[in-house]
């Protein structure tokens, strides 16, 4: 099952230029030079997991769920003489992990940083709403849906709904419940 997950996973995150440091069960932590790639990457992923679903009704489907954090990382060959290994090594770790859950527990299929948005060269268009704040350690970090991943309707009616929607997440930030359900 996971190896049928990884036969697609795994010659796209090649295709973009990734490098995948570690296999998690049924999940791939792959490191990229450009946050663009990233986002290109899951957009693609994404897509290719919905295929690979629709065409192999034997198997479960999987759950696509993507997130992307940039930060620096240092990369090395760690352990012990008899047992050594390329690592990567970064606080966006605990920031990937916790924006998986979160992307578990909301439901969205792919999170992208403030941080990450903001290091895109400015002619990286895609689009995107704000989804809220998750706390790190004593960090905030503000998360962003990308929209890429839908299909034409379900997107356009999103971004009618975008501005609504963003005024909602800001409010229950600010815990006016009442206005954030309107």
């Amino acid at each position: 099952y996971i190896n049928s997950y990884l036969k697609v996973v795994y010659p796209i995150i090649k295709r973009f230029n990734g490098f995948v440091d570690k296999f998690l069960g049924d999940g791939v932590l792959a490191v990229f030079s450009e946050p663009q790639e990233a986002i290109l990457c899951a957009h693609a992923l994404v897509k290719a997991i919905e295929v690979k679903n629709t065409g192999q009704k034997e198997l479960l489907p999987i759950e696509a769920k993507n997130d992307v954090d940039t930060s620096e990382v240092v990369f090395g060959i760690v352990g012990e003489d008899d047992k050594k290994e390329p690592q990567i090594i970064s606080d966006v770790l605990d920031n990937l992990k916790k924006m998986q859950e979160t992307n578990a527990y909301v439901g969205t299929k792919m999170l992208v940083s403030k941080q990450a948005l903001n290091s895109l060269p400015q002619n990286f268009e895609f689009d995107y709403r704000y989804t809220g704040i998750l706390e790190v350690d004593d960090k905030k970090i503000p998360l962003y849906e990308s929209l890429e991943i839908f299909g034409k309707r379900k997107k356009e009616k999103i971004l009618k709904l975008k501005n609504n929607f963003e005024a909602g997440v800001r409010a229950y930030n600010q815990k006016k419940f009442k206005q954030a359900k309107q």
